[in-house]
């Protein structure tokens, strides 16, 4: 008898450890991080190679006082590696609080853009640009490029990165007013601007199309 139940006990031990391996697996996890007298919007989420991310979130205070820049690191289980608040200061627009993309570079460090806009009715927006060193969370540059299109009817809006094989930074946006623009800032890793182009469409004799 006391053979038959150790057999049995370790049977039931080898199916709770297949069980639990298998649900690792197939479940994955869940983590469950509180901010304190603050409203958390998550924006974008970024992976990494070795099979964490960054999570990118926009912190408001309870107040609306602050409009922060939240970014975390997080490993492949999910487990945090730090998280940093980056203030949106020196801006001269609102922000727009889902209007943040970002971007992995070569070297993990994240390239973050976000967009405020002049509430005022002039047609002027900025973009407020981050370079996050993948170490620590520490802020390696920060930049703001302001547009102004006279001949355009809306500010900046939908914006996107994408990098080329040299190593550029290109930050796109899209404008309209009767037909439809995609403004373009190409940087270089270090926080220089190289060119600043607005496309409009247009017919084969140079008239905007609708």
């Amino acid at each position: 008898m006391r053979y038959n139940f150790k057999n049995h006990l370790c049977l039931l031990s080898f199916l709770l450890i297949v069980q639990l391996g298998y649900s690792q697996d197939t479940l994955g996890f869940q983590r469950a991080y509180f901010a304190e007298d603050s409203l958390m919007i998550n924006i974008d989420n970024v992976p990494l190679a070795d099979g964490g991310y960054y999570l990118v979130n926009v912190r408001v205070n309870e107040d609306e006082s602050d409009t922060v820049l939240h970014v975390s690191r997080h490993n492949v289980k999910g487990n945090l590696s730090w998280s940093t608040d980056y203030l949106f200061e020196n801006r001269s627009f609102a922000f727009v609080e889902r209007s943040v993309v970002a971007e992995l570079l070569d070297d993990n460090s994240l390239f973050i853009v976000a967009v405020s806009s002049d509430d005022s009715g002039n047609l002027n927006s900025e973009k407020v640009m981050f370079r996050i060193d993948p170490g620590a969370g520490q802020l390696l540059w920060s930049n703001v490029v302001q547009d102004l299109r006279e001949d355009l009817e809306t500010i900046s809006n939908n914006p996107c990165i994408t990098k080329n094989l040299d190593g550029r930074i290109h930050v796109f946006t899209t404008q309209n007013n009767d037909t439809f623009g995609i403004h373009n800032n190409i940087y270089t890793q270090d926080d220089t601007l190289r060119s600043s182009t607005t496309y409009v469409l247009t017919d084969t004799l140079q008239n905007p199309l609708s």
